[in-house]
């Protein structure tokens, strides 16, 4: 899954590590055709913990996806702009917001409101100009 993400994305190998946390909450959403008893054949992992089914609207966007988000501490009347550019890795499981790698600081974010970029063929200008995040 982490290969496929990175490919979906179109990152390179560096963001392989946000893939593979990507993966781990995709892992949770599937069925486990291989499990020994067969009554968690038809569950998921998430479904067996919780006792309920999870709900697939809090993936917004594909893993890798360009996405704006609402940027920590920012307030309207600093003169900066509101958002930042990132990519989207995954829903966050503590709270109801998104887990989102931010390309002006490189780290993971989480955030509450999450714009994603609708064009397929967009990039944003900081990933296209660094050199580590994109796969050529």
């Amino acid at each position: 899954l982490c290969n496929l993400n990175l490919h979906y994305g179109r990152l390179s190998p560096k963001g392989w590590g946000d893939m593979l946390f990507a993966a781990e909450g995709q892992l949770d959403h599937r069925l486990m055709p291989r499990a020994l008893a067969p009554a968690l054949r038809a569950v998921s992992r998430h479904e067996a913990y919780f006792g309920r089914r999870p709900g697939a609207s809090s993936w917004i966007a594909r893993r890798g996806k360009d996405v704006y988000f609402m940027a920590p501490g920012r307030k309207m009347t600093s003169g900066h702009h509101m958002s930042d550019a990132g990519n989207a890795v995954r829903p966050c499981s503590k709270s109801r917001g998104w887990v989102t790698r931010s390309l002006s600081s490189r780290k993971l974010v989480i955030s509450l409101n999450v714009l994603v970029a609708r064009d397929p063929n967009t990039r944003h200008a900081q990933l296209a100009l660094s050199d580590d995040l994109v796969c050529r």
